[in-house]
């Protein structure tokens, strides 16, 4: 099962929000874009991560390499974030609490009742991107692309059903996640802050016994062997990005920031379709390797309306509301 976990996370690694590629041997590249992120190296991950990086050399002459600092070598996000304004990095994979921490609208991706469906999410990306990807370019910074890295679910050391039970439990809470406090608030429920680096070991200790992740989550930062139930359902997505500093990019020769636009956004379709793929198949094989998946149909009701409560605090205190209705139109189709 080991394996299966190593195979699907290289293909979490793959997706839009992770273009992780790591220098080949030769001629130094004239130009280095350093790349921080959360993701573990593995054997597996950098024989393919190598293959992409030859492909992308092969488009600028061997001019553009993208130089890798896995497993949180560079700190949390947080982190990484002050190292790119300092330019200490040019680049960081990030989650939305981390993207938001660069352009606040970032956070109506991750508000609960806005995406609830893939076809929701497609909507919105073909919809959105374009928008949002240019309130990045004002802040000084190129959205290179953004994806759901599997659906959300409330993973757990013992069952959760309604949203009442998150009062007796210890969830864990992203620093500068203004979202899943809100989550919290409405729940009437308390958090624990740690940075992600920290969640595996406070869930070993018992510090930290939930977490809302998806199952490529769990699986490839190992969380899923300190838990035991998840809930069955889900109506979010865990969001990611990759953030690179505008000037580096923009300081790029031409053919250079042609090539790394367009591979970006030439991958967005087909990772994004087998990362999906993955998050479904490494659910399933968390389910056969023991955890429980606690069924909430019958409180579907209470969640709606934690959720809708959520979305309501979180309404022009943290995301505008015009832009909240905006984007839940979009991902409706209306």
């Amino acid at each position: 099962m080991r394996a299966v976990f190593a195979l699907l996370t290289l293909i979490a690694l793959l997706s839009p929000g992770h273009l992780l590629v790591a220098q080949d041997e030769g001629t130094a590249p004239a130009h280095v874009l350093r790349l921080a992120t959360l993701a573990p190296r593995g054997s597996i991950a950098e024989r393919a991560l190598r293959a992409w990086n030859r492909t992308l050399r092969e488009r600028t002459g061997g001019a553009l390499a993208v130089q890798v600092y896995w497993g949180g070598a560079m700190g949390d996000e947080t982190s990484m974030i002050r190292r790119m304004r300092i330019g200490d990095l040019e680049a960081a994979s990030l989650t939305v609490a981390g993207m938001g921490t660069l352009v606040r609208d970032t956070l109506v991706l991750q508000v609960p009742g806005v995406l609830t469906s893939t076809a929701e999410a497609d909507r919105v990306r073909e919809g959105y991107t374009a928008e949002l990807r240019q309130r990045f370019r004002d802040e000084g910074w190129e959205l290179l692309g953004w994806g759901d890295a599997g659906r959300v679910r409330m993973f757990s050391t013992s069952a959760i059903r309604r949203p009442s039970d998150l009062r007796s439990r210890r969830p864990w809470v992203r620093d500068g996640d203004p979202v899943f406090r809100a989550v919290l608030d409405e729940a009437g429920a308390s958090g624990v802050v740690v940075g992600v680096p920290e969640v595996l070991a406070g869930l070993r200790t018992g510090m930290i016994d939930t977490v809302p992740a998806s199952a490529l989550v769990v699986s490839a930062l190992q969380w899923f062997t300190s838990l035991g139930h998840v809930t069955a359902g889900s109506n979010g997505f865990v969001i990611t990005g990759m953030v690179v500093r505008g000037e580096f990019v923009s300081g790029l020769p031409e053919a250079e920031r042609t090539a790394l636009l367009e591979t970006a956004r030439e991958s967005e379709a087909r990772i994004g379709r087998a990362l999906r793929r993955a998050d479904d198949e490494l659910f399933d094989g968390l389910l056969e390797q023991g955890i429980v998946a606690d069924d909430v149909s019958a409180y579907e009701d209470e969640w709606r309306a934690l959720g809708d409560g959520a979305r309501a605090r979180l309404r022009d205190r943290v995301v505008p509301g015009a832009l909240i209705d905006r984007v839940m139109a979009m991902a409706r189709g209306t």
